[in-house]
């Protein structure tokens, strides 16, 4: 019995090491364990609000039974509006362009400018040459684009 009671004090330095690292790991665990979802935030987290504003005028709050839609008064667009076939395919055509934008032809680049809503050309040396070879590939090309919707660089 003497000798149970030896080793135990002789052991008694390495209970205490042991139980003080074990309180430590615990408390580490507590600190970096995240928190669950359920859990109410701190007030001190939580921003403040203002009120909400308070309404002035009639209290009279729209039905939310449906109601008859009213038509709108005459906008000023033209109902009858058409365009004609050449129109039509000017449209197609600028669309398929700006849409193939940018654009690298052998002789010559088209960009779009979306803030111009025009199509820049780039030309390459010769530029007399160059323009003309355009000017030839958009006609088989593009025929309804109109002049006019190019720049040339």
């Amino acid at each position: 019995m003497n000798s149970l009671l030896d080793n135990i004090l002789k052991n008694r330095r390495m209970l205490i090491v042991s139980l003080f690292i074990l309180l430590i790991g615990i408390a580490l665990l507590l600190i970096f364990m995240p928190r669950s979802h359920n859990q109410k935030p701190d007030d001190s987290s939580q921003t403040i609000r203002s009120p909400s504003p308070i309404l002035s005028g009639p209290t009279n709050l729209p039905s939310t039974h449906p109601s008859v839609v009213t038509p709108l008064p005459f906008t000023g667009a033209s109902l009858d509006l058409e365009f004609t076939d050449t129109e039509i395919k000017e449209i197609q055509e600028e669309r398929e362009l700006r849409h193939s934008s940018p654009y690298d032809g052998i002789n010559f680049i088209i960009k779009y400018d979306d803030y111009a809503d025009i199509f820049i050309v780039t030309l390459y040396a010769p530029k007399s040459q160059t323009r003309q070879q355009f000017e030839q590939w958009k006609d088989l090309t593009f025929p309804h684009i109109k002049q006019d919707r190019f720049i040339f660089q």
